[in-house]
């Protein structure tokens, strides 16, 4: 009995996996059966299949023909694959050019090749595959990166992948890109007006990749200085870059030139499988889809405890967990935080130019809500509202460029000095690095430190913060030891103080 196989690929979370399609005549049967995929995808993949090949003019000679698909198999990444199989059951030529070739892509009634979730995280998890790939042309910017190492062939349509794959016609070989020039355009450091502290905690925060609490009245500018994040952090390493276009290939995001540190701002009404990832097939949610860039929470106190507290794992693990019918998906999960929220209820406390409304119940109330990820939170900063004199003035004289240049060279300080990169995947435990950083207190610090443990400034839950900002701070001045101005610095920045608590 003839029997015809052909590999595709599909994505489940963001790890892309190969997928064999088998196909042979069923006996004493009709009609075109497939085994393998659910339900619902089984009946669509069946009728887009038959139409396509019938607009093809390609009428399979055995009434009846059976299909298996095996492997991770998801969604319609496999309709071309099990048109294919079909046809070289009959024909010998196929046959033999599928034997080395990889075949991605979705079909219309019509045969055109449309678009597919994941192909960059298909071929990049599987840059050992040999031969050919063949995927639709509007895929064809994902493989750009791959070219260089596969024979990777755009198609528009299913006749022009059976009239390549007869020796009767031609499909254009994908061409590695020049590089191309990093052009940036996004929200810029020296468009701010006053908020020198806020700026201040930004580059500390992006320096150590430190999760920062913004505190304000509406207005204040949470959500402008939080979009300028991105464009502090250093330039992106090549496995981090290469990460988050697999992750943006998984969720199905077009690639739009050189790839840049994401900046995430879900709504806090957003439910848990919006934030760490679900559905069927699993998804990236909104921590994965920050990953190596920022994730802004702003209006705190108004998203979910559910949701917080999920965010909260996620966060600390650095790693999405998504379990699905006895399938457990992991996702890359490492954003830097930002949180945003007001004082209190009416947002007004410490405003010197509004009143506050709220009671000490109603605030108290009001921050209970986020007290359990609080912890989350290196840092934090209270921003003063904007003078008209500031509003009315030049532009800053600080641009992203330049703290970018600074956080650069701290980052590369504090490797040289042994310490660790922010966006190093593997991070030494918390335990052990406060332990690391207590060793480098000169004696000021160790005295201010502990006049702050005796006043209750600093406890047990706090000092490995502190210490951590310190020490961050510490590398900006390019200085080996910490000292009391440093850890100074770092104590005014706690989340306590932030909030006046």
């Amino acid at each position: 009995m003839t029997t015809s196989r052909v590999t595709t690929g599909a994505v489940v979370g963001i790890d892309g996996h190969l997928v064999t399609v088998e196909c042979s005549r069923a006996r004493g049967a009709s009609g075109l059966t497939i085994i393998g995929l659910r339900e619902a995808a089984e009946r669509e993949t069946r009728i887009r299949v038959r139409s396509a090949l019938a607009q093809c003019g390609v009428e399979p000679s055995a009434p009846g023909i059976d299909v298996n698909v095996t492997g991770a198999q998801r969604g319609s990444a496999c309709d071309l694959a099990v048109a294919l199989a079909i046809v070289a059951l009959d024909d010998a030529t196929v046959r033999e050019q599928l034997a080395h070739t990889l075949v991605l892509g979705e079909l219309a009634l019509s045969g055109e090749l449309r678009v597919v979730r994941g192909v960059y995280a298909i071929l990049r998890d599987n840059v050992a595959i040999n031969g050919r790939v063949i995927l639709p042309w509007s895929n064809a910017s994902e493989a750009h990166d791959m070219a260089s190492t596969l024979d990777v062939r755009p198609a528009r349509n299913l006749s022009e992948v059976l009239a390549y794959l007869r020796g009767k016609g031609d499909l254009a070989r994908l061409t590695a890109p020049d590089s191309l020039p990093e052009l940036r355009d996004e929200p810029d450091l020296a468009d701010v007006r006053g908020q020198h502290a806020a700026v201040r905690a930004l580059e500390i925060a992006a320096t150590g990749g430190h999760h920062l609490l913004l505190v304000g009245a509406p207005g204040a500018g949470k959500t402008m200085l939080a979009r300028r994040v991105p464009e502090l952090l250093p330039p992106l390493p090549s496995y981090l870059a290469s990460s988050i276009q697999q992750i943006g290939s998984a969720a199905g995001f077009e690639p739009r030139g050189p790839t840049r540190r994401p900046f995430r701002a879900p709504h806090y009404t957003a439910s848990e499988i919006a934030m760490v990832g679900g559905g069927d097939p699993v998804r990236p949610g909104e921590l994965t889809l920050a990953h190596g860039g920022v994730l802004m929470l702003d209006e705190l106190p108004e998203w979910r405890r559910t949701v917080l507290d999920a965010t909260h794992r996620v966060i600390e693990s650095g790693e999405a967990r998504v379990q699905r019918k006895g399938e457990l998906v992991t996702m890359y999960a490492r954003p830097l935080v930002v949180g945003a929220m007001n004082a209190c209820p009416c947002g007004f406390q410490g405003d010197p130019t509004r009143v506050c409304a709220c009671t000490s119940e109603r605030v108290a109330a009001y921050r209970e809500r986020i007290a359990r990820i609080l912890p989350l939170f290196s840092m934090a900063v209270r921003l003063q509202p904007t003078s008209l004199a500031d509003l009315r003035g030049p532009k800053g004289d600080t641009s992203s460029a330049d703290v970018r240049a600074r956080v650069t060279a701290a980052r590369e300080y504090a490797v040289k000095r042994g310490g660790h990169d922010p966006d190093a995947t593997v991070r030494p435990s918390d335990l052990r690095a406060t332990l690391g950083t207590l060793s480098g207190l000169n004696a000021p610090a160790r005295t201010l430190l502990s006049r702050a443990t005796d006043a209750g400034t600093v406890d047990t839950a706090t000092s490995r913060h502190v210490l951590a900002v310190a020490r961050t701070i510490a590398d900006l001045a390019a200085a080996p030891e910490i000292g009391a101005e440093h850890l100074a610095e770092a104590l005014n920045l706690t989340v306590r103080a932030a909030l006046g608590s």
